[in-house]
């Protein structure tokens, strides 16, 4: 989300009701002007949610309106719309301006905290993404026999058993430069508020919240490209050892057919029969 994104779809809002152009376009009295509404019809009451500028003091307030009780008429909560304020020059657009920032930097903020409130959620977030977080892994965990590693990405993978029928698996980077594959619930994070810190702490150079992503992707980045993945490792291991049982059955069979042809040339037969069948 940009800055402009947040502003049109969140600031100086007319919710609920089409009641923007019912309000005042001289000054107010009381110097209230109105940044937005809420309105929700409900089957049984109405109730509105109001917030206004003081012009003065530059202190916004609030009010409620609803059914549900003896209220003053509806248009009488209804005061010139900030916009209007700042066009006649009864509200400044410096106070506006503050406002848009402190409004923007507290989306940015509530964005931060959701993304390190729990490691899940970064995972869930960053799919496909490779992360670089600093994690403890439990000491029941088998296949990775350290106590700490580096996190680089996390899945739902579906399993033929359990009542959810998924697992999470997470991609852990060793001290031995081998990327592991084990289950997410073995790890835990303990850098989230060290990076909640840091981020809030640079909020204000965050352009727009895909920045902000960008920075937990890259923040602690780590080179995996020397690294090997247990997984490819495994299954190269595997290819490589049925390669070589299923060519011995080819030469042979390239032999019966063509025993005249050299051994150069029963062995490329060979390989480009495996390579058709068999090859990726």
């Amino acid at each position: 989300m940009t800055k402009q994104e947040f502003i049109n779809n969140n600031l100086f809002k007319f919710i609920g009701c089409n009641c923007e152009m019912e309000c005042a376009t001289t000054k107010s009295e009381d110097n209230l002007y109105l940044i937005g509404l809420n309105y929700s019809g409900r089957y049984e009451d109405d109730d509105c949610y109001f917030s206004y500028v003081n012009a003065e003091t530059g202190e916004i307030t609030s009010d409620t309106w609803t059914t549900r009780a003896a209220c003053p008429d509806f248009h009488t909560y209804l005061r010139p719309t900030v916009k209007t304020a700042v066009e006649n020059g009864w509200l400044s657009q410096e106070w506006v301006d503050n406002y848009v920032t402190t409004k923007w930097n507290g989306k940015k903020i509530s964005v931060i905290n959701d993304l390190t409130h729990d490691l899940r959620h970064i995972t869930e977030v960053f799919v496909d993404k490779q992360l670089s977080l600093p994690v403890e892994i439990s000491n029941r965990c088998r296949k990775f026999k350290e106590s700490a590693g580096i996190l680089l990405s996390a899945k739902k993978v579906r399993i033929p058993y359990g009542w959810d029928n998924y697992e999470v698996q997470a991609k852990v980077l060793g001290s031995d430069n081998k990327i592991y594959t084990i289950n997410f619930f073995h790890c835990t994070c303990k850098v989230l508020d060290d990076l909640r810190e840091e981020l809030i702490n640079h909020v204000d150079e965050f352009e727009d919240t895909q920045a902000i992503y960008d920075y937990i992707v890259n923040y602690n980045k780590v080179d995996v490209s020397g690294c090997t993945d247990i997984d490819n490792e495994k299954a190269a291991a595997k290819e490589a050892d049925f390669k070589e049982k299923k060519m011995l059955d080819l030469i042979a069979w390239c032999k019966s057919k063509a025993p005249e042809k050299s051994y150069e040339d029963i062995m490329e037969w060979a390989e480009k029969i495996y390579n058709k069948n068999y090859g990726k």
